[in-house]
């Protein structure tokens, strides 16, 4: 049982850093404006607005290699053959891009591929770990 659960805290942990790691390439690619108050709700509003298209899809990029990396960690770490895991692990992904898209305003093609997004990436990456 620890085995697996800390398998699950190794998929969210990889899954965090490559997330991390690509939006950062991303800003490199797409950087905010200079000046730009990350706290100011009706400045981030504009700034989110104003995104071009390619600064979403990084993220949604990230999001896929991410949640591909997490199943395919986590089932390398817990050997368990079960669905129960990587159905926790990529409700714990959506979960966090929901409380990230509370946060911050997005458009609503974006919240839809988060909202979808985690789960089945997680499970193509619990596969590919199992046929390995």
């Amino acid at each position: 049982m620890v085995r697996r659960i800390l398998a699950v805290f190794a998929g969210l942990i990889a899954a965090m850093a490559t997330f991390l790691i690509v939006e950062q390439l991303g800003s490199v690619v797409y950087p905010p404006p200079t000046g730009l108050n990350f706290e100011d709700k009706a400045a981030m509003k504009l700034f989110m607005e104003s995104r071009p298209l390619g600064a979403y899809i990084i993220v949604i990029a990230g999001w896929l290699l991410g949640s591909l990396e997490a199943g395919f960690i986590c089932h390398r770490i817990s050997k368990h053959e079960g669905t129960i895991l990587p159905a926790i692990l990529g409700a714990l992904l959506t979960a966090s891009a929901i409380v990230n898209f509370y946060l911050l305003p997005h458009p609503t093609w974006f919240v839809i591929i988060g909202i979808v997004v985690f789960v089945p990436a997680v499970f193509v990456g619990w596969t590919l770990s199992r046929q390995m």
